[in-house]
């Protein structure tokens, strides 16, 4: 049985002439190195390649896969998602953590009163984006930062525990 897999972006525009493309959909370096990756529209279909070289360029990652050493072989792939495996993939995570760890996480306040679901986060450029979905079908955006949150979690919690109690957020949710 597979672990869970987490998408890393999708296979982006030949680089060269060598088969290389760029990740897209993925901002900034990749912080481990890639051996294997699976490729594929969803988890369920990925197949995987084995990695010949990964580099960066200009803050995008660049990949060329083993069997593909020309831009025409990549077409077959292009706009196909990247996934890894979680599992492999090292973080520290008393100051990392992974958006695939966060979504789907029940969030509560200080006090333990649930207040909902993650249900998508984004990054605007200053923090990742949280937002909650509560019972009533209401939506919160939040800030996913120490002012809000408790950043002492682990990947395998259920719970993500506010620094703030309901009340205190009450008039900033919105319908969906």
């Amino acid at each position: 049985m597979r672990s869970t897999l987490i998408k890393l972006g999708i296979i982006g525009k030949p680089v060269g002439l060598k088969g290389e493309f760029i990740v897209a959909q993925r901002d900034g370096s990749c912080p481990f190195k890639l051996d294997k990756i699976l490729i594929g529209a969803s988890p369920s279909t990925a197949i995987t390649y084995q990695v010949r070289r990964q580099r960066e360029q200009t803050n995008k990652l660049i990949l060329s896969l083993n069997g593909h050493q020309t831009r025409d072989s990549l077409t077959p792939l292009n706009g196909l998602n990247i996934w890894l495996p979680r599992d492999e993939l090292t973080i520290d995570e008393k100051t990392e953590y992974l958006w695939s760890d966060i979504k789907g996480k029940k969030i509560i306040d200080c006090q333990g009163v649930p207040l909902g679901e993650v249900i998508e986060i984004s990054n605007f450029g200053a923090s990742d984006i949280v937002v909650i979905k509560n019972s009533d079908g209401r939506l919160l955006d939040l800030p996913f930062i120490k002012d809000y949150f408790s950043m002492n979690f682990e990947s395998t919690d259920e719970f993500l525990t506010m620094n703030l109690k309901l009340e205190d957020i009450d008039e900033f949710w919105y319908p969906c």
